[in-house]
């Protein structure tokens, strides 16, 4: 960035303007602020030319042969400890809409798990894997693919063994998983940590708090959390006050009609932390709130010091909060963790509308626990190899969500992409190395995951040793399944293969040409040649 505008000066064929400062202020703005201004003035690529660089990039369901190739590169300069990253995967949802892709010759848009084939069913979400360092703060994209809802428990269970497999051959350690609650994640990570010794680590806390909103949560005996202790307090603390003491609650996070705001991690977290909990202590002292609202005043600090101890970084706790910092032999981390564990295995969950025990119906309890045990195996196996400290943010899905929210701010708006759209956005954030700007109200913090290396540079190269290696263009179709058509039906099935071959880029292969056209007209092509317009 340090020589652009230097190079924009030298590069234009245009006489510089007058350097009067209004003037020279007025030309900045006008280049960021209107766009068809910029495209004139300041000397960029064309779209044609962007397009034509992200094309000789593959980027095709499944594994990206490509990335394990960059990855074993970049392993040979690491040290050992920063090979270890988790395996972060997650679904996203897709818009419906089909679309040809010219470079690999099929319809985008259908289901489609990479080695483990294509269906015929329309695909609506979108499957991404990505590994992050945990010593070391990189994150790299490795595989995606698309599915129909979601993806069948079988089926993911060996995408995991695949993708662990090939990652590791690259030299990285992979020592964790990292997921959500999803039945079908578990469902698989079930039956792979039956095989293997090594645990999964979800991610529990917003289900926490929609619990409360059902139920009230017993987690001594005879003391209950209920969410209308928080919401009073904070309709007290919304009272004519020179100073609020809950001025990050906002009365719009209590619309749990919005189901945006029941799945953002932010306001879950505002609503049950230590000032929300100071807040319910204090009412209760001064006789606005009654007694039991200090159970859930004490369910609150609990929750608050668990979300911290599982999402620290960094050497030194921050804000005064002791275990928002990484894990050491010196930390509070693993004695508040040994007293916490009983308290979470004998939570009990009861329903406000029945009065009855509905805990089972909740994954998050078991999920703490299965959390906090997992982070204590990877940690006492870390540490034998020389770790010292864990951060444990290495531990959640944030590089993944983030990822997410770039894909769907790609262009002006793109919240609900297709197949198609999604492909394109996500290979574009990839080549720039996952560092596209975050908008402000995403749902993740920033990761502060850097990139390993010059991904672009490397496809680009790569691209064009494949490009001059390659051989004959000639394609193979053996497998081509052809199918027997009645007569009368013949017509408008030849009708609509021809539209198609005129809308798709044929490749200049003679096979191919032999198979898809007709070199003269047939009984089939009566309807075609009727309707064919006269040439005047």
């Amino acid at each position: 960035m340090v020589g652009y505008p230097g190079y924009q000066i030298v590069s234009c064929p245009f006489p510089l303007l007058d350097t009067n400062p209004s003037a020279a202020t007025k030309l900045i703005l006008g280049m960021f602020l209107t766009i068809k201004l910029a495209i004139y003035i300041v000397l960029l690529p064309s779209i044609r030319t962007l397009k034509d660089v992200l094309s000789k990039i593959p980027f095709d369901t499944g594994i990206n042969p490509s990335i394990l190739q960059y990855l074993k590169l970049q392993v040979q300069n690491m040290d050992e400890l920063d090979n270890h990253c988790t395996l972060i995967f997650d679904e996203v949802s897709l818009g419906n809409g089909f679309q040809y892709d010219t470079v690999y010759q099929k319809t985008c848009g259908y289901e489609d798990l990479g080695s483990l084939g294509r269906t015929h069913n329309v695909a609506n979400h979108a499957l991404v894997f990505m590994v992050r360092g945990i010593r070391k703060s990189y994150k790299q994209v490795v595989a995606y693919y698309f599915t129909s809802d979601t993806v069948k428990t079988p089926h993911l269970k060996c995408l995991i063994v695949e993708i662990i497999k090939q990652i590791q051959s690259t030299g990285l350690q992979i020592v964790a998983t990292v997921c959500d609650q999803g039945p079908t994640n578990r469902a698989a990570l079930r039956e792979l940590c039956a095989e293997n010794r090594d645990k999964p680590s979800p991610f529990y806390f917003m289900c926490t708090r929609n619990a409360l909103l059902r139920c009230k949560i017993e987690y001594d005996s005879k003391r209950y959390a209920k969410f209308e202790h928080i919401e009073a307090a904070f309709r007290l603390d919304q009272q004519k006050r020179t100073y609020r003491q809950m001025y990050k609650l906002k009365p719009e996070y209590f619309n749990f009609k919005d189901s945006f705001i029941k799945m953002k991690v932010k306001v879950a977290a505002n609503q049950l932390s230590h000032t929300v909990a100071a807040s319910i202590e204090t009412f209760s002292a001064l006789g606005l709130l009654p007694s039991e609202s200090l159970h859930t005043a004490e369910f609150v600090h609990d929750v608050d010091n668990l979300f911290d101890s599982l999402n620290g970084t960094g050497t030194l706790f921050s804000d005064g909060k002791q275990f928002r910092c990484s894990l050491s032999e010196v930390s509070p981390h693993l004695e508040f963790w040994s007293k916490l564990l009983p308290k979470i295995k004998n939570w009990k969950l009861i329903d406000f509308g029945t009065s009855k025990d509905c805990t089972k119906q909740y994954h998050f309890v078991e999920g703490w626990q299965l959390t906090i045990r997992s982070v204590i195996y990877i940690w006492n196996n870390l540490r034998q190899k020389g770790l010292r400290y864990l951060s444990l943010r290495s531990l959640n899905q944030d590089p993944l969500e983030n990822l997410f929210g770039q894909i769907r701010q790609h262009g002006i708006s793109n919240s609900n992409p297709t197949c198609h759209q999604f492909v394109a956005a996500l290979k574009t954030v990839v080549v720039n190395n996952l560092t596209v700007p975050l908008s402000k109200n995403q749902n993740c913090e920033d990761d502060n995951c850097t990139p390993l290396g010059d991904f672009c540079s490397f496809l680009l190269q790569q691209s064009a040793i494949d490009s001059n290696s390659s051989g004959s263009d000639d394609c193979d179709l053996t497998d081509l399944q052809c199918y027997s058509v009645e007569d009368n039906d013949n017509q408008g099935t030849t009708y609509v293969a021809g539209y198609i071959l005129s809308k798709i880029k044929v490749p200049d292969c003679e096979i191919c040409r032999r198979h898809l056209y007709s070199p003269d007209v047939q009984q089939n092509h009566l309807f075609v040649t009727f309707k064919e317009y006269d040439d005047k």
